[in-house]
């Protein structure tokens, strides 16, 4: 079994994918970029993906979500990871020397302040991968890469700061990605997108009041340009509930008629995180 992730090794889709419950035995794939993981899921090389979907700081990871939209993966399973965004370089660099910070766009915008305040003359540059950056940064005594310490053991690099980020708390979501729709676990949730129709008045409240209406708690609702007409807007959806729960299936079945378009990405088991406190639900 085949999982495909954004790569090289070390970088966080890595981290997380070793957190899945569903996956035991499988070879992880590294890939260079998130088309060619779609593409190879497409195309069967791949059985499943993960695939970082939001991040706390920086919000949705844009292209993923467009991805996901035009193709018919189902999510197989969630995971949050924390991140730690550490600054690195060379062994024996100092801040005074680097003349460039090298990342993927995501942990960039997640330490922005943080690199304008210590290093503002520094150019940023950006990676396809944290993993990437700190590769190349280990090949540059004048460069500096951020990204997760793991990083720093794997490319021989030595941590400057520990952490970089603008905000303590920083926490990604993944989704797997396959093929079959998942059983209900009882603790499950459900991601849909969907578009109303464009000048009527009160179309998102319509589509919203199916939820409230069934007492379905959504967790998240985000909208993004469709890119065919401005001012006409997709709407990503996560809910409490597996879809064929009978007041889940109820809601997205009355959605039907109050959409323009409307898909389901899949119901799959909620991320709960055990630790000395108990379980902590994404």
């Amino acid at each position: 079994m085949k999982v495909g992730y954004l790569g090289p090794k070390g970088s966080y889709s890595g981290e997380a994918l070793f957190k899945l419950n569903s996956l035991v035995d499988f070879e992880a794939i590294e890939i260079s970029d998130f088309s060619t993981i779609f593409d190879m899921l497409q195309n069967r090389s791949l059985d499943y993906a993960i695939v970082p979907v939001e991040n706390s700081i920086e919000g949705p990871v844009g292209i993923v979500l467009e991805l996901m939209l035009k193709h018919d993966f189902v999510i197989q399973e969630e995971t949050v990871l924390q991140i730690q965004n550490s600054l690195m370089a060379l062994p024996n660099v100092r801040l005074s020397s680097i003349e460039k910070v090298l990342s993927h766009p995501q942990p960039l915008s997640q330490c922005k302040n943080m690199i304008a305040k210590l290093l503002p003359y520094a150019k940023v540059i950006s990676c396809s991968s944290t993993a990437e950056a700190a590769r190349l940064a280990s090949l540059d005594p004048k460069s500096a890469a951020i990204g997760s310490p793991k990083n720093a053991e794997l490319y021989k690099l030595e941590i400057i700061l520990n952490s970089i980020s603008d905000e303590e708390y920083n926490f990604t979501r993944f989704f797997l990605l396959g093929r079959t729709n998942r059983s209900r676990t009882g603790c499950d949730k459900t991601s849909i997108a969907c578009s109303t129709y464009r000048d009527r008045p009160g179309a998102l409240f319509s589509i919203l009041s199916e939820f409230a209406f069934r007492k379905i708690n959504l967790t998240k609702i985000e909208s993004r340009p469709s890119k065919r007409v401005l001012g006409d807007y997709i709407f990503f959806i996560d809910m409490i509930g597996h879809r064929e729960d009978l007041h889940v299936k109820e809601a997205l079945s009355a959605l039907v008629d109050k959409t323009s378009f409307i898909k389901i990405f899949g119901s799959y088991p909620a991320f709960q995180e055990k630790n000395n406190q108990g379980v902590r639900n994404a």
